[in-house]
């Protein structure tokens, strides 16, 4: 139970680095954009994404170093 947590905690930390470095990557590179493009993201798939890869990169690297 105690690394289910971990993984949790560790894919809500990959959101908001993942989030973080999407902002200055578009503050960097930014394109204007039609106004449609605003509802893109409304279902917040890049942070939904970013979670479970937390979630997973977390829970394979705990089973990588139990097997060693």
């Amino acid at each position: 139970m105690n690394q289910l947590f971990e993984a949790l905690l560790f894919g809500l930390l990959t959101v908001l680095v993942g989030t973080i470095v999407a902002f200055l990557i578009g503050f960097f590179f930014s394109t204007d954009l039609p106004p449609v493009c605003k509802d893109w993201n409304k279902n917040y798939v890049m942070e939904t994404s970013l979670f479970f890869t937390g979630v997973f990169a977390y829970l394979i690297s705990v089973l990588i170093k139990g097997s060693s």
